[in-house]
């Protein structure tokens, strides 16, 4: 698990972090780094498919139940599975692109209507799990002022085939 202090959130640590844990694995041999988390937080989906490179295949519903964390607080524990691939280049994300959009802050949406918090869960479930199903994945992630979205590809059961 990575976790940075909350006085040290949005100081560039974070990246910082996983671009030490790449040179760590890459010298032990290891080329694919893992880790789940929540899709609606558009700043970790931001640091780990913009940044990083990673991708999203998997989706799990309510994958750790009813927690005790704030920023779970009044939503299931939905989470996607980052997949990093250490030696591999960045997916190019061309041709039939699927968009799913979230909201810039999900923590500010759970503030302002939880209910339209839930709803929106529910919705940006159905279509992860939809494009999943479809053979699609996410290769990208674009970070606006208001929402966000993901940029999902076809050709999930393909990608990094030849590994």
């Amino acid at each position: 698990m990575l976790a940075i202090s909350r006085s040290h959130w949005n100081s560039g640590i974070g990246p910082e972090l996983k671009l030490s844990q790449r040179d760590h694995a890459l010298k032990r041999g290891i080329h694919l780094i893992e880790w789940t988390y929540d899709p609606l937080e558009s700043k970790n989906a931001h640091l780990n498919v913009r940044k990083l490179g990673a991708i999203v295949r998997r989706y799990y519903v309510n994958l750790y139940g009813t927690t005790t964390s704030a920023l779970q607080k009044g939503l299931d524990s939905d989470r996607v599975i980052a997949e990093w691939r250490l030696d591999k280049p960045r997916i190019e994300i061309a041709g039939d692109i699927r968009r799913v959009f979230i909201p810039a802050d999900i923590q500010a949406l759970k503030k302002q209507s939880l209910k339209s918090a839930q709803d929106l869960q529910q919705r940006v479930r159905e279509q992860f799990l939809k494009n999943f199903t479809e053979d699609y994945f996410v290769a990208g992630f674009e970070r606006k002022d208001e929402w966000s979205e993901y940029l999902f590809i076809p050709g999930a059961a393909r990608v990094y085939q030849a590994d």
